[in-house]
């Protein structure tokens, strides 16, 4: 584990065991999909709007943006489904349910 990445390991096993366990592992994943697409706009766009074409991609759609690069597009089609009115429900629900507890 690279020390500047996981700052206090001991105590953070110590007061949450697994879950500091999964969150430093979770630090050493990588998103192969993400780093094209990071490295193609690095490329592709380095002197243009990429950020712009980042945003109508996922506000207005993929097919909003005919100049995409493909790995936008990769990227974007492994994105999840925005959640329906009746999921935010839930979501705010369960928001509501663990805040009382200090939980963030």
């Amino acid at each position: 584990m690279t020390p500047s990445r996981y700052l206090h390991a001991q105590e953070a096993s110590r007061r949450f065991s697994n879950l500091a366990q999964t969150y430093a592992a979770s630090l050493m994943r990588n998103d192969t999909r993400a780093d094209a697409l990071i490295e193609a706009l690095h490329h592709t766009h380095l002197h243009g709007p990429w950020w712009s074409l980042v945003l109508a991609a996922l506000s207005n759609g993929i097919e909003s943006v005919p100049e995409a690069p493909a790995e936008l597009r990769a990227f974007i089609a492994t994105l999840p489904m925005e959640p329906t009115p009746q999921e935010w429900n839930i979501i705010e629900q369960g928001g509501a349910a663990v805040a009382p507890a200090g939980i963030t």
